[in-house]
């Protein structure tokens, strides 16, 4: 089951449908429910803390570090990845503004426990013909196909294939954003013609 799941039944239907794929005298004794308890403590990854160079050149690749922390339940084991994520902006929120930089995948064979923490790095490259001030923003857990909430539609099957490439978490993702500032510095290339040499036309 999807870690998305929560109930206190599980139904088991035999032949499902109206009418089933079997011509029956009685299509309605094809089910039984028992009693159970479903539920996943959600993990919740927060990113505490982002480090990048003070400074650097204009379309210069610099490395950025992070670290993460599971302030929830031990990350669904079914879950295989998670993608972090890096973005630059001149301005202080995350938003369609930034550039998006990389991701970095993290494996989860080994599982993240509660209270866990992981460290990560991305090389990225810093806005080429820029100068100034800028945010270095990192996401964890950044969703699939914009999805910005988790799974709570019910579909088993789909919400796995989701949580195999995704952390389970509570809704809303507002703690896993977390950000630093560098200066970018302005150098870019400068072509000069140093000589010019005319050849005769014969």
């Amino acid at each position: 089951l999807s870690p998305a799941v929560t109930g206190r039944y599980v139904t088991v239907v035999s032949d499902p449908g109206r009418p089933g794929a079997v011509a029956e005298s009685d299509e309605f004794n094809n089910s039984a429910t028992t009693t159970t308890e479903i539920s996943t403590p959600p993990a919740d990854l927060q990113v505490v803390g982002v480090q990048a160079p003070a400074s650097g050149f204009s379309g210069e690749l610099v490395v950025v570090n992070w670290t993460v922390n599971n302030a929830g339940g031990a990350v669904w084991n079914g879950a295989r990845y998670w993608r972090d994520g890096v973005w630059i902006s001149r301005y202080p929120t995350l938003d369609a503004r930034a550039t998006f930089a990389g991701y970095q995948l993290h494996d989860n064979s080994q599982g993240l426990a509660a209270g866990g923490s992981y460290t990560a790095e991305l090389e990225v490259a810093l806005p080429a013909g820029a100068d100034g001030p800028f945010f270095v923003f990192v996401m964890a857990d950044v969703p699939w196909r914009g999805q910005p909430d988790e799974d709570t539609r019910g579909w088993n099957q789909l919400s796995l294939e989701r949580y195999a490439r995704e952390a389970w978490e509570p809704v809303g993702l507002l703690n896993n954003v977390h950000s630093t500032m560098t200066e970018v510095v302005y150098r870019e290339a400068d072509l000069v013609v140093s000589g010019l040499t005319l050849v005769p036309d014969t």
